[in-house]
C-alpha cells in the first residue's frame, strides 16, 4: 500500500511485524513513540473510523491504548495510539507455552478490571483473543500492565436488552483465554477448533495480585532522542527513568496491609511529590509537552493501581487529580465527556475503597 510518511505531527518509521496494518512512528514535536493504523480500502476506512470513535469514548480508561490523533480523508483513515507490545500470544510462546497459575490469575484479574471499565461505557470488545491483549511498551514500569487492543470489532450498545449478551460474550472469551493459557494446545486456532474440554472449570480469580515479575523482551527498534537533546525531550526521558526506578523499588518491597495508609514521607508520597515536580516543569511549555507528561504520569498511576494494590487508595487520589489536569489541557471536545466519566469512575473506586478501609484514616487527595 502506498502512503505518505507524514500524517499530521506523526512520522511513520517502520511496519510492526505480526501487527497487520500497524506501523511504528513518532511525534515530530515530542519524539513520543506511537502506533499508526493506516487504512485505504473502503472496509479498512470504515473499521478504523469506528475504532477511532470507540477509543474516544474510552478516553481515560486504564489498560486501553489512548487515541492520540486521527484523520479521515477520502483516500485513507489514520489513527494514532499509544505504543503497546508484545501481545499475550507472543509472551505465552516466549515462555515455552507455560505460564504459572499465579501469573495467569493475576492477568485474569487485570483483564476483568479492564472489561468492567469498558462495559461501564456500554461498549463491548467483540473479538478478545490472545493477540488482542498486549503488554505496555512505555518503559519497564509499563511492562507489568496488560492492555486490551484492537477495537475494530467493538460496538457501542445503547439498547439495554442487548448490553448483557454482548458483555457476556466478552467474559466468556476471557474465560476461554485463561483456559487456553492453562492448557497444552499448540495454537489459539487449534484451541478454538477443539473447544473447551468437557467439565473444565475457569479458575476463581484472586482479588489481589500475586507477585508479578513478568519480564518481556523489547520488540522492535527503540526510537532514540535527537542529537540536540532539547530540554523538553530531556525532561521526558528523565521522567521515564524516574518512573522505572520507582516501579522497581515498589515491586521489590514486600507490602502488607499496614502499608495501606502512607505517612507524609512514605514512598508513595515521595513519588507523588517528584511527579508533581514534572507537572510544574512543563506548565510553561507547549500544550503538546504538557499532554505527554500528564498522559505518562496518568498511565503510570493506573499501572501502580494494578500491580501495587496495597497503596491503591493513594494511587486513586492521584488519578482523580490527574484526570482534572487532563481535562484542563485536552481541547478535544470529543473526549470531554469520556474524560469526565473516567474521573467519576476513579472517584467511585476511591469512595468505595475508603469505606472499606474505615475506621482507618484515609490519605488526602492531593490537588
Amino acid at each position: 500500500m502506498a502512503f505518505s510518511n507524514i500524517y499530521g505531527d506523526y512520522e511513520v518509521r517502520m511496519p510492526m511485524t505480526g501487527l497487520a496494518e500497524v506501523y511504528l512512528g513518532r511525534s515530530m514535536t515530542t519524539e513520543r513513540a506511537a502506533f499508526l493504523k493506516i487504512g485505504s480500502t473502503p472496509a479498512c476506512v470504515t473499521s478504523l473510523s469506528a475504532e477511532a470513535r470507540i477509543l474516544c469514548d474510552l478516553a481515560g480508561v486504564p489498560g486501553v491504548p489512548q487515541l492520540l490523533w486521527s484523520e479521515t480523508v477520502p483516500a485513507h483513515t489514520v489513527i494514532v495510539t499509544d505504543v503497546y507490545r508484545p501481545t499475550l500470544g507472543a509472551i505465552y510462546k516466549q515462555a515455552g507455552r507455560r505460564l504459572g497459575l499465579d501469573l495467569i490469575l493475576s492477568l485474569g484479574e487485570q483483564l476483568l478490571s479492564r472489561l468492567e471499565w469498558i462495559h461501564s461505557r456500554s461498549i463491548s470488545h467483540g473479538n478478545l483473543t490472545p493477540e488482542a491483549l498486549a503488554g505496555g511498551a512505555g518503559g519497564s514500569w509499563q511492562s507489568h500492565q496488560l492492555f486490551i487492543t484492537d477495537f475494530q470489532c467493538a460496538k457501542r450498545i445503547d439498547e439495554p436488552s442487548a448490553i448483557w449478551p454482548a458483555q457476556q460474550a466478552d467474559l466468556k472469551a476471557l474465560g476461554a483465554i485463561l483456559i487456553y493459557l492453562l492448557g497444552s494446545c499448540d495454537s489459539w486456532d487449534e484451541f478454538q477448533k477443539e473447544g473447551i474440554p468437557e467439565g473444565a472449570e475457569i479458575p476463581a480469580l484472586i482479588t489481589t495480585f500475586c507477585e508479578c515479575h513478568l519480564q518481556v523482551e523489547k520488540i522492535g527498534k527503540e526510537i532514540c532522542l535527537p542529537a540536540d537533546d532539547a530540554p523538553g525531550l530531556r525532561l521526558l526521558r528523565s521522567l521515564s527513568e524516574v518512573m522505572e526506578l520507582y516501579m522497581s523499588i515498589l515491586l521489590q518491597k514486600r507490602m502488607t496491609r499496614q502499608h495501606l495508609l502512607p505517612k507524609p514521607y512514605d514512598l508513595p508520597s515521595r513519588l507523588w511529590r517528584d511527579l508533581r515536580w514534572y507537572l510544574a516543569a512543563v506548565a510553561d511549555m507547549t500544550v503538546d509537552f504538557q499532554k505527554v507528561v500528564i498522559e505518562m504520569i496518568y498511565g503510570f498511576m493506573a499501572a501502580l493501581s494494578d500491580v501495587v494494590p496495597c497503596y491503591r487508595l493513594h494511587w486513586l487520589g492521584n488519578l482523580i487529580t490527574l484526570a482534572d489536569e487532563r481535562g484542563r489541557v485536552d481541547t478535544d471536545n470529543t473526549k470531554e465527556e469520556a474524560l469526565k466519566r473516567a474521573k467519576w469512575g476513579w472517584r467511585e473506586h476511591y469512595n468505595t475503597l475508603e469505606v472499606e478501609l474505615m475506621p482507618m484514616s484515609s490519605p488526602q487527595i492531593l490537588s
